[in-house]
């Protein structure tokens, strides 16, 4: 239910970025992708999707101009096909990445995301160090923030 609420909050903020309304218009469609579901990418012991990367896809019908936007990055070992996807969808800039924390199945795509499709601005909370486990990626998110500064692109 929680992930729910906050696809649906990032969903209205990316729509608001794109200057549109939510949903089908006739100025207007945005669409979501789960990338672990299309790419069938599940945890072998609990057969539950996992490497967690949503799309969206904002269509303004009038000027035929999409803008894209991503909530997670997915694993490290899943980086390849998450651009892979990314690129056939005509993904070349993202006008934010969105990391909703940082376990290895939400951040661990980052490096290759930054390095490979240019992006406007990250969203990522600071980690709080007495919580850094083998679940959640210190390095991942130090590089993504290296990598962002490097870039110019603006973290939030």
């Amino acid at each position: 239910m929680k992930k729910k609420v906050i696809f649906i909050i990032f969903l209205l903020v990316f729509s608001l970025i794109s200057n549109k309304s939510i949903g089908v218009s006739n100025e207007n469609v945005t669409k979501l992708y789960f990338l672990s579901e299309i790419n069938n990418i599940r945890y072998e012991k609990t057969g539950d999707w996992y490497a967690d990367c949503i799309l969206l896809e904002n269509y303004d019908v009038r000027t035929t101009k999409k803008k894209f936007a991503l909530i997670d990055t997915g694993m490290s070992h899943t980086e390849s096909e998450m651009l892979e996807f990314l690129k056939n969808k005509g993904v070349n800039k993202l006008e934010f990445v969105l990391i909703t924390h940082c376990h290895l199945d939400h951040i661990g795509g980052i490096e290759m995301l930054l390095n490979n499709i240019k992006v406007d601005t990250l969203y990522i909370k600071e980690i709080d160090k007495i919580y850094v486990n083998s679940y959640i990626s210190q390095s991942n998110y130090d590089n993504a923030l290296k990598l962002s500064a490097e870039k110019g692109i603006k973290i939030i």
